[in-house]
């Protein structure tokens, strides 16, 4: 930015408002050709939706962002450029700014950053317009020409309509309307030159008017809608306020004539102005009094314009003057000002606050070298001068005000004539003095200051006695002075003094001890800095703090140990003058070079000087913070009020946009959804640059930093310009920022980088498929090739399977019938036949069983126990009945739906029978159980009452005659049919020991 080469300056103010009356202060900036600006002639000024600042001068049009300036002209070259270059009047509508010019109007889309116009085919008269306004009500947007007006139909079609006047109204035919508003009630309004009224917003034709001022008023020039109706500004009459209810109009009595522009103001408090710009200046109407203010500048304001960040713009033949309210945070009232102008009585410049005093209602200052007190409201609004308690001037020891303390409905007051007491309305009550026996010291009876102590009692501080007062009593219960027999202090004056538990810390010029309040013990402490002249005495933070006038001393109360303080370690003067605190961290302390701001933890200092607003650095005066936490000091004739909060610097988060972005060498435009912003660009020209505007105007680029996060790193920037290059493939997320943190006041782009085709993902996912299905392949033609190797061994191994249980059948078959054939040979030669008959038709039922199981691998559950009975009445037969048996199939097993090898429990029986119950000497028995064990297995148990496996074992080895070849081969297909299958063989036995018999348990798998 160029160089600032002057300052608006301020000619002594003329006002009808008193000089203490409140009206916002402000420091001004120029801006001109100089600074960017494309003409110093200044016609309008306006905001757009983003806070960027338009200006609009007789030589271009002019878009103020951050701390850059873009014009913008009309180019012959350019169809989409502005219309014309004197730029007229401004209307802010959605992302559009409308642009009124000395002939015609242009449409500036905020998104886009390009021009159009609202008859492009010029089908109407509106691009001979001159100086058009706008107006939208509710149904219709409206252009205000100078010979017609004109109905916005679509974005590029109007409907021209001729402005029709009433003469009954006061508005001759033809006669233009010169701009319209809205009230606070939403109604709208028109002006047409010196005249003023409600218009139909369906044809915009005056419904009623009235006239503004006298015939030297040349036209209307602005009108703000307030509460109560409307201020309006003319050419030639001044200002006016219009009520709206009492229909009537009050004239301001403002030295100019003529008001050129107008704008609704709020200070930082939330009070009302008006201020208007005016040939001589501006001036500033206070909205709730009628208070104004007027200022002479060396320039008319002719434009006035109040931002969304309550920034105010004055347009000027010389360029544009922009200023915020100034928020020092330090206030000074000068105390012969507030005296003199408010009552009769008078005080001259030379008064100083020596001591203020805190009320309920107020605050009390004292004035020095018996000059009496001032009264102050708890908001510093001066109240009255109380120049002696007593009427009686000459009677100066009532003059000299200490300090006032307040006992509910009455104030004890410290006064050269002793502690007074007296109504709130300062009429005595009653004098005390100290004791008769105490003559010796009179000549040094001052009263200093009231410290609040036990219940009705206070500390008296005096020049140089220390007392304990009971303000209920009226007595003293005890005085420590420089004579006293027993309680003796040294002869020197009492500056201060702290109360810490019940000891009080007393400081005089040349020394520092306490006083034990509870056994009245004083003893002094040890002051290492002899010759230093003390001035004033605080605590803070467990340490006693000592202003001298060669530096800051601390006492550490913990520690008993001193350490000294000087300019050198960052006060502002090593001539203390008086000490205060707010809280716990900061130690105030007034110099004769002005204040610091002590921290306690970690010794910082800052400093406040003249820069900063001090009016008068030597601070020899009262230091005191007040209710509202703020410093309150003084110097001749000044009282001043510094609010620390105002000093803290913060840098505020600032909106951003993204204005313009550029890839290669041309402009591109980005779509937009939900704040955020996308552009989509190929490969080939990944280089971009983007231009983006804190609307915040700063004249100096230092005091505004810009910040730009790529993904999730933030970066410092020097310009409004980002400039990227070499982007990745893919999207890449950037925000721009005033600060280096997430808002919503930030602005985001999405880029979108398109790679080559040989690097999109259609043509990685058409390779990708290409070879998955080449791999896919391989594998199935492998998968397939292991397959039939193994369905061929699988095959074989059935096969081999099938062999052995045909084997295994054919085996057990033979064996069987040729058991079955001797037990028919028996019943033969015991000439028994017709036992032979029965049994060789049960035989032959059970050959024709077999026979037909044996072609199965499998049969069903019911096949297998009905061949079971038959083979066991033929052994019943044939053991001549001597064993009973019994077949129990539990009910919820379905015989005819579960499969099982054939003549697969015959083997297990026969062997029971032989083995088992055909040795016992009685009748045996055999039981045949069939259950379920889980939901795919049945458990068939085989038990029987015989000799017992060992028993059996025996007679085995002496007999030759049978071999059981049964049970061995039904277990090997047991385990073919299911290798999980289960043969367990159990011998009974009772609680002797002795076999009961033999139960075989088979698990099988179906």
């Amino acid at each position: 930015m160029k160089h600032w080469f002057w300052i608006l300056l301020f000619i002594t103010p003329f006002c009808n408002a008193q000089d203490n009356a409140e009206f916002p202060s402000f420091q001004f900036t120029p801006l001109s050709i100089n600074e960017g600006l494309s003409n110093r002639i200044v016609y309008s000024i306006s905001e757009d939706q983003r806070g960027s600042i338009w200006i609009g001068t007789a030589d271009g049009l002019n878009r103020v962002d951050g701390n850059q300036i873009q014009s913008y002209f009309f180019s012959q070259r350019n169809p989409s450029s502005i219309c014309n270059n004197a730029i007229k009047h401004f209307y802010q509508e959605s992302n559009f700014m409308w642009i009124g010019t000395e002939a015609g109007v242009s449409i500036f889309d905020l998104k886009t950053g390009r021009f159009s116009k609202p008859d492009p085919q010029n089908k109407s008269t509106l691009h001979l317009e001159f100086n058009t306004t706008f107006i939208k009500t509710s149904k219709q947007f409206w252009i205000l020409g100078q010979h017609h007006f004109y109905k916005l139909l679509s974005s590029q079609q109007v409907k021209q309509f001729a402005y029709e006047g009433s003469k009954k109204l006061g508005i001759p035919v033809n006669k233009r309307i010169d701009f319209a508003f809205h009230d606070l009630n939403q109604q709208i309004w028109g002006v047409s030159g010196s005249r003023i009224g409600h218009l139909n917003p369906n044809n915009l034709n005056f419904v009623a008017t009235i006239a503004v001022g006298n015939d030297k008023n040349e036209g209307i020039t602005n009108v703000v809608p307030s509460k109560n109706g409307l201020w309006i500004g003319t050419w030639g009459n001044g200002l006016f306020a219009y009520d709206s209810n009492l229909k009537k109009l009050t004239k301001l009595r403002l030295t100019a004539p003529i008001i050129h522009d107008i704008a609704s103001y709020s200070d930082s408090k939330g009070n009302s102005f008006l201020l208007a710009g005016t040939n001589l200046g501006y001036a500033i109407v206070n909205t709730s009094t009628g208070q104004f203010k007027e200022f002479e500048l060396d320039t008319e304001v002719r434009n006035v314009f109040v931002d969304s960040r309550n920034t105010l713009w004055f347009g000027t033949d010389q360029g544009v003057y922009f200023a915020e309210q100034a928020k020092t945070g330090i206030q000074t009232l000068q105390l012969s000002s507030l005296v003199n102008n408010s009552l009769s009585t008078h005080i001259d410049s030379k008064r100083l606050i020596g001591s203020i005093s805190s009320t309920n209602t107020n605050y009390y200052t004292s004035l020095l070298y018996a000059n009496g007190f001032l009264k102050f409201d708890k908001n510093w609004k001066f109240e009255a001068y109380i120049p002696s308690l007593v009427k009686d001037l000459s009677q100066t020891a009532f003059r000299d005000i200490r300090h006032i303390f307040e006992i509910t409905d009455h104030y004890w007051i410290c006064t050269d004539a002793g502690l007074v007491k007296c109504q709130k309305d300062f009429k005595i009550l009653k004098i005390i003095q100290l004791p008769f026996t105490e003559k010796a010291i009179q000549g040094r009876t001052l009263f200093k200051e009231l410290i609040p102590y036990k219940t009705n009692q206070f500390l008296v501080r005096g020049d140089k006695f220390i007392a304990i007062f009971n303000w209920k009593t009226q007595q003293f219960s005890y005085i420590a002075h420089t004579n006293s027999l027993n309680n003796t202090i040294p002869d020197d004056l009492i500056v201060g003094q702290c109360l810490i538990g019940n000891k009080l810390y007393v400081a005089s010029e040349n020394y520092l001890y306490f006083i034990d309040l509870h056994s009245k013990e004083i003893k002094k402490i040890i002051f290492p800095f002899s010759g230093k002249r003390i001035s004033s005495f605080t605590s803070l933070n467990n340490s006693l703090w000592i202003g001298t006038q060669t530096g800051l001393i601390e006492y550490r109360l913990a520690s008993s140990t001193f350490h000294a303080y000087f300019r050198s370690d960052g006060l502002s003067s090593d001539n203390i003058l008086q000490l205060a605190s707010n809280h716990k961290i900061t130690l105030w302390i007034a110099t004769a070079k002005g204040l610091t701001a002590f921290n306690v933890f970690t010794k910082a200092c800052k400093i406040y000087q003249n820069k900063e607003g001090i009016s008068d650095e030597y601070m020899e005066g009262a230091l005191f913070f007040d209710e509202k936490n703020q410093c309150v000091f003084s110097a001749i004739d000044k009282i001043s009020f510094l609010d620390p909060s105002k000093f803290k610097k913060s840098k505020n988060q600032q909106r951003v946009f993204i204005t313009e972005i550029t890839v290669g060498s041309k402009k591109v435009l980005w779509k937009e959804f939900h704040n955020l912003k996308s552009l989509v660009v190929p490969y080939s020209t990944n280089d971009l640059s983007i231009d983006f505007t804190i609307p915040a105007y700063l004249p100096d680029s230092k005091e505004q930093s810009y910040y730009y996060k790529v993904n999730n790193q933030w970066k410092k920037l020097n310009s409004s310009v980002l400039e990227l290059s070499n982007l990745p493939i893919g999207k890449t997320f950037v925000t721009i920022a005033s600060n280096p943190q997430e808002s919503i006041l930030n602005d985001q782009l999405l880029i979108t980088i398109y790679p080559p085709w040989y690097k999109t993902w259609w043509f990685m996912g058409i390779c990708i498929l290409v070879f998955g299905l080449l791999i896919a392949n391989m594998i199935r033609f492998r998968v397939n090739q292991s397959n039939r190797k193994f369905q061929e061994k699988e095959l074989i191994q059935n096969q081999i399977r099938d062999a052995e249980m045909k084997t295994l059948r054919s085996q057990m078959n033979p064996h069987f019938m040729f058991n079955a054939l001797n037990s028919i040979n028996r019943f033969i030669i015991q000439n028994d036949s017709e036992q032979a008959s029965n049994y060789l038709t049960t035989f032959s039922k059970l050959m024709r069983n077999i026979l037909e199981n044996s072609k199965k691998a499998t049969i069903s559950l019911k096949k297998e126990i009905d061949s079971l009975r038959l083979y066991l009445e033929l052994e019943a037969a044939r053991l001549e009945h001597n064993f009973d048996y019994f077949i129990a199939i539990d009910s919820d097993i379905d015989s005819e739906f579960i499969e099982l090898p054939p003549l697969i429990l015959q083997p297990f029986v026969e062997n029971a029978i032989w083995h088992g119950i055909n040795n016992l000497p009685t009748r045996g028995k055999i039981k045949i159980e069939v259950k379920k064990n889980g939901s795919e297995c049945i458990q068939i148990d085989i038990s029987d009452n015989g000799i017992g496996i060992e028993m059996s074992k025996k007679i085995k080895q002496n007999q030759t005659n049978h071999k059981s070849y049964g049970i061995e081969t039904t277990i090997h297909r047991l385990y073919l049919q299911n290798a999980e299958n289960s043969i367990s063989i159990i011998n009974l036995s009772d609680e002797a020991g002795l076999s009961k018999g033999t139960r075989i348990s088979i698990l099988i798998h179906h």
